[in-house]
């Protein structure tokens, strides 16, 4: 982040000083699933449907546009979880 001095000079903030702009660490666990999953849909030419809740268990819907041999425009439904607790994480998978 950049910031202008009283003496008209730039000052440069370090990230890890405005990292938490008041968004709970929660919060931006959630953002970060989103994001992943974005980035992973698109990468399989995936599209993605958001939900404005998720009281029904579900977070977004990934949907393919494709015709492929025994399904058309196939969809389904993601609850997304995130966690910082790294005892979770194995060798070749998260518990």
């Amino acid at each position: 982040m950049t910031n202008v001095d009283d003496n008209g000079g730039l000052r440069v903030e370090s990230a890890s000083s405005t990292l938490g702009g008041g968004l709970a660490a929660s919060a931006r666990q959630e953002q970060f699933s989103l994001a992943f999953i974005r980035m992973v849909a698109a990468a399989a030419g995936c599209s993605i449907k958001s939900h404005a809740t998720d009281y029904d268990g579900v977070d977004i819907t990934i949907v393919a546009s494709a015709e492929y041999e025994r399904y058309y425009c196939p969809e389904f439904e993601m609850q997304l979880k995130c966690t910082t607790q790294h005892h979770l994480l194995k060798t070749s998978h998260l518990a």
